[in-house]
């Protein structure tokens, strides 16, 4: 009986790295192929199978991370940066960590319900990460009339409505989160612009990716790993 007992085990323990392997290789694909939905699927799907035997690794979560940032979900992605960076406290990714929570902003936003809809950023950030961002929020917006998640600080319209996303908005107090600041369409007035200031940090990539750092004004991050993913497409 305790033999058997081992070597179930034993075969739950195979089984578990073989899916994950499985599911490496197809991540591996879905990079090359820039197939972002599905890179995100599979990562998920990494995360069930993953096992104090069987941890995932800096490189999984490195990749979930860049998948759902190029699904413009900044929140999430950050998420799994930051899990990322727990297992590499070295990485250069730390670097775009740091430039996410210093430049972005928890906030929920409800609005009507509307595929006309107008949501858009004053001054478009240099970042096309951030752009991403803004986009994945206006579909939110418009298809379920809510968003939930992190925007790029700087003035916002909502329809007719102005406001301002700042470092003062995240100290704002909601019922959700200490962190997090809830407006409704109809709470928003207009505010005035305050410069966002300070120099972005120079963001490197990691080996995971194939690239060397690459040096560029507003710690755009993507610029590497796009020039690489060109190359391999």
């Amino acid at each position: 009986m305790i033999f058997w007992a081992h070597m179930t085990v034993a075969w739950a323990e195979t089984s578990e790295a073989s899916e994950q392997k499985r599911l490496r290789a197809d991540m591996a694909r879905l990079l090359r192929q820039q197939h972002w939905a599905g890179l995100n699927n599979t990562y998920l799907q990494l995360l069930k199978v993953e096992s104090l035997e069987s941890p995932l690794l800096f490189e999984d979560h490195l990749i979930g991370a860049i998948a759902v940032q190029e699904l413009g979900n900044l929140q999430e992605a950050l998420e799994r940066y930051t899990k990322a960076i727990e297992l590499r406290p070295d990485a250069s990714e730390a670097q775009w960590v740091s430039f996410l929570e210093d430049n972005t902003v928890s906030i929920t936003l409800t609005a009507r319900k509307n595929k006309d809809l107008y949501f858009q950023i004053q001054e478009l950030p240099f970042e096309p990460e951030l752009v991403l961002g803004i986009d994945y929020a206006r579909q939110q917006l418009q298809e379920e009339g809510r968003f939930s998640g992190r925007l790029p600080k700087g003035t916002y319209q909502l329809n007719e409505k102005e406001f301002v996303l700042d470092e003062t908005s995240e100290n704002l107090s909601s019922s959700n989160s200490s962190n997090e600041k809830s407006l409704s369409v109809n709470e928003l007035e207009g505010q005035r612009l305050i410069s966002l200031g300070g120099a972005a940090q120079h963001v490197g990539l990691s080996e995971v990716i194939g690239v060397k750092p690459f040096t560029s004004a507003g710690g755009y991050f993507s610029l590497g790993y796009r020039l690489y993913l060109n190359q391999i497409a």
